[in-house]
């Protein structure tokens, strides 16, 4: 039996107090103003069809490759941002999909590998079985791979906001959005103000002997103010285990660290260029799969890691009716595990899978810029993919390995245009 972990958060003023003194920002300009919850902006487009005033700011989201107000996108899409974003409770992706509704991400694979949901549409497993039916994307860059679906638990520390796109979305993202797109957006550098924030938690789980601790840092710096800034982000997360052994106490315990870094620069008033890094390490002693006294019969641990990095550079050029973007980044995946076979509860051999990726991608967009009632977005994208599994244990003489390998070359466009005072959208597209 599966036994989900439940966390008993111990708030005492103490804590509380280091909470509130490491939640402290400076900021030389205006602070930006904070979003709203996915519930939030479904009552800000209701009362904006209703023609009636409400107090929450304007969101503007990139999820149709425009900027452009929530209010106004024709496609089904809920957006977290803000400070709903920055709860004690959302320390992960996982946290904030779960206040979107229709969507979850989810451990579902060997090695802690985790997956997209998006209206209960999934592939038959996170692993091995082909590429996500939702595509995922960590700023600019997809997580797509060849044999596998799984996507990383991203932290969710200092990020700008989470859009999700629910339904088809084959034109502007491709084949691995049947059932939508899930967009990790994170803080870009500001070139003006210095900005330092962090936040900590202590916590307890019930059955547990040790405690739970959750730090993050981010920091903001300009360099050369309004030309130049550097923007940084760290997170370590420590997780005790609940679940004992014959031999030892929570063997489950999981260990998580994020680093983000982003350099932007603007050389000129309409070019920028953002230069970004994103790395996560996961490292997990055991599986969370116990009985229902929270204990296991066997003696051996099933380690595994979850390693993700992302390498961008993104040049954005914006001339006076059409927006020129380009993007070129590298991902890399690792996911090296160990499982036990057992009979009557005795391992018999134990099961070393490694799993390792790389994806590189460029992707050049064209987009129309206050072209109302028009709209439109062209673009092409060649992404170069390979998967290298490798599994080994006694019962195999010599160990299995192979290689998925995938290249691809995409052209796409999208004419868009408003009708009845903006009532009405009607949009054909060619991918």
């Amino acid at each position: 039996m599966i036994v989900s972990r439940v966390r008993v958060s111990v708030y005492v003023a103490l804590l509380a107090a280091l909470c509130a003194a490491a939640q402290v920002q400076a900021t030389a300009g205006t602070a930006a103003a904070s979003g709203a919850a996915s519930s939030e902006t479904s009552t800000a487009r209701k009362n904006a069809n209703q023609g009636n005033p409400t107090a929450l700011n304007e969101v503007i989201v990139t999820a149709t490759r425009h900027k452009e107000s929530l209010l106004n996108v024709p496609i089904s899409m809920d957006v977290l941002t803000g400070s709903s974003l920055e709860q004690p409770d959302v320390q992960s992706t996982i946290d904030a999909l779960s206040r979107a509704p229709g969507v979850s991400l989810n451990v579902a694979g060997l090695g802690g590998a985790s997956q997209v949901t998006i209206r209960g549409i999934a592939s038959g497993a996170a692993q091995f079985t082909g590429s996500g039916t939702a595509a995922y994307y960590i700023d600019d860059t997809a997580l797509s791979l060849v044999r596998s679906a799984v996507v990383p638990d991203a932290d969710a520390y200092d990020l700008k906001r989470v859009e999700v796109l629910e339904g088809p979305q084959g034109t502007l993202y491709g084949a691995g959005a049947l059932s939508g797109v899930v967009r990790i957006l994170s803080n870009d550098p500001n070139l003006y103000d210095y900005q330092i924030k962090g936040r900590t938690l202590v916590s307890t789980t019930d059955g547990s002997s040790g405690a739970n601790y959750d730090a993050d840092v981010a920091l903001n710096a300009p360099i050369v103010p309004g030309k130049l800034a550097i923007r940084g982000v760290a997170s370590d997360s420590y997780q005790d285990g609940w679940i004992d052994s014959p031999v030892a106490k929570d063997i489950n315990s999981l260990e998580e660290k994020t680093f983000r870094l982003k350099v932007l620069g603007k050389p000129i008033d309409n070019l920028s260029v953002l230069a970004s890094a994103w790395v996560t390490r996961d490292s997990a002693q055991g599986e969370n799969v116990a009985d229902s006294n929270m204990q296991v019969p066997y003696d051996e641990h099933e380690p595994y890691e979850n390693n993700y990095g992302i390498y961008a550079l993104d040049l954005d050029y914006e001339l006076p009716k059409v927006s020129i973007t380009n993007t070129v980044n590298y991902l890399t995946y690792e996911n090296p595990s160990l499982s036990n076979n057992r009979t009557v509860n005795v391992v018999t051999s134990s099961l070393n899978t490694q799993e390792h990726a790389g994806v590189w991608s460029d992707q050049l967009i064209f987009t129309s810029v206050n072209e109302a009632p028009w709209s439109w977005s062209s673009g092409v994208l060649y992404r170069d993919i390979i998967n290298k599994t490798w599994q080994g244990e006694p019962a195999l003489a010599v160990p299995e390995s192979w290689n998925d390998y995938s290249q691809s070359f995409t052209a796409f466009a999208e004419l868009a245009r408003d009708f009845l005072a903006d009532k009405l959208n009607l949009s054909a597209g060619l991918r």
